[in-house]
């Protein structure tokens, strides 16, 4: 049987929770060198700095400041902190939090508050002071607005005070009695800063959809900083159509003045304006205010998507502006001189002995070819017709997105054939026309060394400065859409480029019959990939003249467009297409799309938040960009912070 009176007895361990008694039992626990009898003696020593008895005092005015001194002699620097923060007469003391609802003494402890640097517990004490009540928007003065004879005095002493326009408020009676019960009236003000009462006047205000008189009512405060540590955006990236965010996180949401209550009542606004039902706990909250977020950016994305298309004619008459403007290039610049160089070339061949005459023999050669091949091209790309549109717009919502990891091209022959912005399709074509003047083999050496230059130089193109990496975004048709696309853009050449051209066309069949017999001699697969330079113009992503909440752009931005050209039964045909844009060119775009976000005043998300006083503005860092799939993209963004400014 154990000894009531050992080191571990019963009657020892009531007796360490007596004061006075337990240090006498530490002594003899000492004394017998009961080493772990002794560290619970003192963990359970009413006296000590965790003590019962110490952590009751920490609670009583006055007796608290001796207790800290106690913790700081004792070097407890865990205890004394916790005793600074339950001091009553501390910042958040009790006591304190009482005296802020006296008027005249809050007075004095808004002072202390701003002494001690803590300028949000001033604001929140602001409102209640006599200070605040008769200010020119506090409740003292607008309630003296309401009554005969008191308005006037109200009145001259603003126009004292130099606030005209709340001289000429207080001396109209009628429209003061009028908004005297509106959200930012002298009644609703004074049920905000009554105990009990204030949580009624948030009900009322939240039901009536004044979020930002609700938010004061709660806080009483004229602003309130809002900061996110981190928002985590997960994007499915399989088809346009089907572009969804498909996961929404957000982590630390941290307020300032800082309340319990405030957290909850900005739960509650949330609730309401994204109309959903109480949830159980703040946790189920914040899942379903996560969920129905997630929804709504999906409305959104698809909004924009369909949005987006409905400028596809405007930048379809733009890319035809454009390749008219190559096509005129190409005739007046490009191809003379290409012709000329392969005429002088040819000359000095065929008539080696007569050097001094190939100038002259070249030009006149120029002339002539320019002429007669300017006489049969065609003056301008024509707009497509509604057929084509209609085919464009059905492919485009199924093209799929997908992440190339260290994206490169092919650097040499294989056929690689790139147009660069100054030549395109067409100064391709023209190359291989001048590249057959001299002979087969000797059109094939330089025209695979033009092209693998021009290959080249259409990629750098599309670098952005100052960047190494390869990665892309590349988009690509199904299999049955591109093979439709394809159909049509060969109609839209024969039918609409080529219309009444019958040179032009007897000309791309003979190319066609020479590249079949050049794709005979090529070594392996008889795939050609072509390189074309695309830029992209600037696209309107959202709207507010068409009923947007934003105004958001995307910027313009140069693309790849990569196409497999194959022979197919004599016929060259692109087999494949894909669109790249660059990793780092959605780098830019994403950051200017942050920038304009950045300028934009939030309060037209929603019409409850068109009470907050000045412009919602949303700061932000985007901390990353990372491809957890192929086809599925996280965005990551940081330090999203923004103030709240509640009417007064």
């Amino acid at each position: 049987m154990n000894n009531p009176f050992g080191a571990n007895g019963i009657l020892t361990r009531v007796g360490e929770h007596i004061p006075g008694v337990n240090n006498a039992i530490q002594e003899l626990h000492k004394a017998a060198g009961q080493h772990d009898a002794l560290r619970r003696a003192k963990k359970t020593d009413p006296l000590g700095s965790d003590g019962a008895l110490t952590k009751l005092a920490e609670r009583i005015p006055l007796v608290n400041q001796g207790v800290q001194e106690l913790h700081h002699a004792a070097g407890n620097k865990e205890s004394l902190a916790r005793a600074k923060r339950r001091n009553p007469l501390g910042a958040d003391g009790y006591i304190t939090k009482i005296g802020e609802h006296i008027p005249g003494i809050n007075d004095g402890i808004m002072a202390l508050h701003i002494r001690a640097g803590r300028h949000d517990l001033a604001e929140q004490t602001k409102a209640r002071t006599l200070q605040g009540m008769l200010s020119k928007d506090g409740v003292l003065t607008k309630l003296s607005e309401l009554l005969p004879g008191s308005n006037l005095v109200a009145a001259a002493i603003h126009e004292a005070e130099g606030n005209k326009e709340e001289a000429a408020r207080a001396r109209d009676l009628v429209k003061n009695w009028k908004k005297a019960g509106s959200a930012d009236g002298p009644l609703a003000k004074l049920a905000e800063l009554l105990p009990a009462v204030d949580v009624v006047a948030f009900g009322l205000h939240l039901n009536a959809g004044n979020y930002a008189q609700a938010l004061r009512s709660i806080t009483k405060t004229s602003w309130v900083n809002m900061e996110i540590s981190s928002v985590s955006i997960v994007i499915r990236t399989q088809s346009l159509k089907d572009l969804i965010v498909s996961h929404l996180f957000a982590e630390s949401v941290d307020l300032s003045p800082f309340r319990a209550s405030t957290m909850g009542g900005l739960y509650d606004i949330a609730r309401h304006s994204l109309k959903l039902s109480k949830a159980g706990g703040q946790g189920t909250m914040k899942t379903e205010l996560l969920h129905r977020l997630r929804s709504l950016m999906n409305q959104k994305i698809g909004a924009s998507v369909e949005g987006g298309l409905q400028q596809l004619p405007n930048l379809a008459q733009k890319q035809v502006r454009s390749f008219t403007i190559r096509l005129q290039k190409i005739r007046n610049e490009v191809m003379p001189k290409m012709i000329l160089d392969r005429a002088l070339q040819v000359a000095s061949y065929m008539n080696p002995s007569t050097v001094g005459s190939s100038q002259c023999q070249a030009e006149r050669w120029q002339r002539w070819l320019v002429s007669h091949i300017n006489s049969h091209l065609p003056n301008e790309f024509p707009m497509p017709q509604e057929k084509y549109m209609r085919t464009l717009h059905e492919s485009i919502l199924r093209i799929g997105a997908s992440h190339g990891k260290g994206f490169e091209y092919r650097h040499e022959y294989k056929g690689f054939i790139a147009c660069g912005t100054h030549t395109g399709m067409l100064g391709c074509l023209s190359g291989l026309i001048a590249g057959l003047v001299k002979s087969s083999q000797l059109a094939r050496d330089r025209t695979i060394a033009w092209l693998n230059q021009n290959n080249a130089n259409a990629w750098q193109a599309t670098n952005v400065p100052g960047s190494s990496r390869h990665d892309a975004l590349l988009f690509q048709l199904p299999r049955d859409d591109f093979v439709k696309s394809r159909r049509q853009a060969y109609r839209y050449v024969w039918d609409q480029l080529l219309n009444g051209r019958e040179a032009c066309k007897l000309a791309a069949r003979l190319a066609s019959f020479w590249l079949s017999t050049w794709a005979d001699d090529l070594e392996g697969d008889a795939s050609l990939p072509l390189l074309i330079e695309v830029e992209v113009p600037v696209i309107q992503a959202c709207d507010r003249k068409a009923g947007s909440a934003l105004d958001t752009t995307l910027p313009s931005f140069q693309a790849v467009l990569i196409a497999e050209v194959g022979m197919c039964d004599g016929t060259p045909k692109v087999q494949n297409l894909q669109l790249a844009i660059k990793e780092d060119s959605i780098h830019c775009m994403m950051e200017s799309v942050r920038c304009q976000l950045e300028d934009q005043d939030l309060r037209s998300l929603h019409p409850g938040f068109a009470g907050f006083a000045q412009p919602i503005h949303a700061a932000f860092e985007l901390k990353s960009l990372d491809w957890q799939r192929a086809d599925e993209v996280k965005l990551t963004f940081s330090s999203l912070r923004s103030r709240l400014h509640l009417p007064q």
